[in-house]
Parts: C-alpha cells; sequence; structure tokens
C-alpha cells in the first residue's frame, strides 16, 4: 500500500468534503437476534478504535449532527440486545472532523431500513423508477461500513486486514468488500459544482477507489454482489454459487489468494490495496480477474449514484473491472 494519496483530498476552503479512505463495507440481512448479537460483538471490537476520533453523529430521527461523546456511544450497543423488539428502520453515521462539514477518514454508518420483502404491489412503481424488471426486486438489504484514514502511519494495514476479516467471520454477511475509497458525507449538499466534478474525475480515473451511495443499491442486492475491491467476500448462498459455477478457474494468478472462512469466500487481490489508474495504464489486472471470476453474480442494476453521477456515469463505474484481460 503506498502513502495516503493526501493530493486526491477536495477541499472547499478549510473544510475537507472528500477524503481517501480505507473502508470494509458488509452487507446482510434482516434484522435477526444473530445480526444483532454480531453487531454487539463488532461494536466492542471497534469501539475502543473509534473513541478518540468519531466527532459527529446523527441518526434516522435525528437528522442534524450533534457531537459525539461517552453517552452516544455507550448507547449503540443497547439498539440490539438479543431478545428486544427490532425496529424497522436504524440510521446511524458517526464520523470525524474539525465541523460537521468538514470530514476526516474516520467513519461509522449503519443502514437498516425496510429490509421485509417488498411489497409486490410496489414492485411496478420501483421497476419504473429504477429502470429494472419487476423480477430484480426481492429483499432490500442493510449494510454496516466503517472507514478509517488510508495512511499507514495513522492506521496500519495489518490493523485494516484484521478488522475486516473479524467483520466478515462474525456477521452473517450476504456479501462484502474492504479497500480504497472514496469518502464524503452523504448528507452534505456540499458536494456539487466543480468539487463534484473533481470527485467524479478521482472515481473514474482510478478504479480502485469504491463509490458507495446506498440507497443507489438497497433494492438490488440481496442476491448480488455490490462490486469487488482489493478484499472481496461472499457469504455462505454466493460461495455455493460460485463454488458449484466452477468459475475459480478464472483465478490464474498466485498473487490473488482464495480463503474459505467460516463458509464464507474470502478472495484477496494481492499484498495490498491498490488504486490504479487508466491515464498510465494501470487497469488493475488482479482486480479484473477477480471481476471476472464472480461476474455472474455480480449486481448490473443500480439507481444513479447521484451528486455528479448520472445514470450513464454510474453505468460507466459498475462496468469498470468488464474489460477483464
Amino acid at each position: 500500500m503506498s502513502d495516503w494519496p493526501q493530493e486526491h483530498m477536495i477541499l472547499d476552503g478549510d473544510r475537507v468534503l472528500v477524503t481517501p479512505a480505507l473502508s470494509i463495507c458488509v452487507f446482510f440481512d434482516v434484522i435477526s437476534d444473530q445480526i444483532c448479537e454480531a453487531i454487539t460483538k463488532v461494536w466492542e471490537h471497534i469501539e475502543p478504535i473509534y473513541r478518540d476520533h468519531l466527532r459527529w453523529y446523527s441518526t434516522e430521527r435525528m437528522p442534524y449532527k450533534e457531537p459525539v461523546d461517552d453517552d452516544v456511544l455507550e448507547m449503540v450497543p443497547f439498539w440490539f440486545e438479543p431478545g428486544t423488539d427490532k425496529r424497522s428502520r436504524y440510521l446511524f453515521f458517526a464520523h470525524g472532523g474539525e465541523s460537521p462539514e468538514s470530514i476526516s477518514p474516520w467513519a461509522i454508518e449503519l443502514y437498516v431500513e425496510n429490509a421485509a420483502l417488498i411489497d409486490e404491489s410496489q414492485k411496478p412503481l420501483l421497476a419504473a423508477i429504477f429502470g429494472a424488471d419487476e423480477g430484480d426486486f426481492g429483499k432490500k438489504v442493510n449494510c454496516l461500513r466503517l472507514s478509517f484514514p488510508a495512511d499507514p502511519k495513522i492506521f496500519s494495514l495489518e490493523k485494516f486486514q484484521t478488522l475486516s476479516l473479524t467483520l466478515i467471520d462474525v456477521i452473517p454477511i450476504l456479501h462484502g468488500y474492504a479497500g480504497y475509497s472514496l469518502f464524503f458525507d452523504i448528507n452534505s449538499n456540499l458536494l456539487s459544482g466543480p468539487h463534484g466534478k473533481e470527485y467524479l474525475k478521482l472515481a473514474m480515473r482510478h478504479p480502485g477507489y469504491d463509490v458507495f451511495v446506498f440507497h443507489a443499491a438497497e433494492n438490488f442486492l440481496n442476491d448480488k454482489m455490490k462490486s469487488v475491491n482489493w478484499l472481496t467476500a461472499l457469504g455462505e448462498d454466493l460461495t455455493a454459487e460460485f463454488e458449484s459455477s466452477k468459475r475459480r478457474e478464472f483465478i490464474r494468478d498466485e498473487r490473488i489468494e482464495v480463503m474459505l472462512r467460516s463458509q464464507k469466500l474470502l478472495i484477496k487481490a494481492g499484498s495490498a490495496p491498490s488504486l490504479g489508474d487508466v491515464n498510465s495504464g494501470d487497469n488493475l489486472p488482479l482486480y479484473r480477474m477477480v471481476a471476472r471470476a464472480v461476474a455472474p453474480l455480480l449486481c448490473r442494476n443500480h439507481a444513479p449514484f447521484g451528486r455528479v453521477f448520472d445514470e450513464d456515469q454510474t453505468t460507466r463505474w459498475i462496468e469498470r473491472f468488464d474489460q477483464f484481460e
């Protein structure tokens, strides 16, 4: 992993709007006691790491931001006590930064929203809105995303990998990934105009950056994967589908490690995450090889990411690894 690409930060005066990060993103099914126990275990592991770095938070009931204090951090696991009634919606955002409008690459994002089966009567409307087939809609997924500085002097690659593996082992995931991301505050309206164009340019030039807009994909990821990255994880169902399809034979580079952990498959594309640079011909061949191997499992339907990503640009980003070799 190279030093933190600080030149990729996008600033508005003293405010940081976008920053490179290392992010872990896992998708899971409807909230259950098993999921609650897993999230509580994860929280116990990560809370000491985040305690001195998180500055601002909001919830589904509080769209404005408030300073994080000890009481806020202590309340999180109580939302998920096994045996308690589960709300249909949890949205929790906590991130670092010197102000609510200037972010740092320390962040927790939890999305649990309407995870029940989508009503049949809603499918024609959803299909029309998203330009998809009615059969593409089954369940909405839930998501937990953790972000850290992409600077090895602050947060080591070893710690990032260990935490990623812990998350994948503990949570009954559908799928997930970990690697570089372009982190920004999804609730901020500041990323527009020239700043938005700069963000789009970075995302399209460096295919190793994940672009994450949960609400653009939540309807489509119950049985398909969002993307590949340095670490790509398949839950039990997708692992069984992958192995039965015999597509492991497409992984022909010894630098790619394939591991079976708790009946979940983990694919590691190289010894460290990479950004790539299409302008200089670095198209991340290891990532592309992984994408080719899991191609039948990748989601092809997304709503446009919004902000500066229209439908065409969203499709281009989704298909960035389709030229496999």
